[in-house]
């Protein structure tokens, strides 16, 4: 069985409102790293995540670029560019969506 949280995983959060607190907060429960990409450096999510990436999640590069800095990605808001999201899965990076 492939083993998917190491001790320096990252964990990719498109969007930092509300639900990717909860979920940033939920994660840090198994020392896992996450990381966020939101529009709003304010966001709730920025003051206790890993790592913050301000850029849009409808924007294709932005969505691409994020993805190359984490080992796998989700999403908290429906409104994510899909494009970019099958782009990142076609080149391997792994998803929980």
């Amino acid at each position: 069985m492939e083993q998917l949280v190491t001790s320096d995983f990252k964990l990719g959060i498109i969007a930092g409102g509300q639900l990717g607190k909860m979920l940033v907060l939920a994660a840090s429960n198994w020392d896992v790293k996450t990381y966020i990409l939101d529009a709003d450096e304010h966001c709730p999510a920025s003051t206790c995540c890993a790592g913050f990436v301000k850029g849009n999640q409808l924007n294709y590069d932005d969505v691409i670029r994020f993805g190359s800095l984490v080992d796998m990605i989700t999403f908290e808001i429906e409104n994510v560019n899909i494009e970019a999201l099958k782009k990142l899965k076609s080149s391997g990076k792994k998803n929980l969506s």
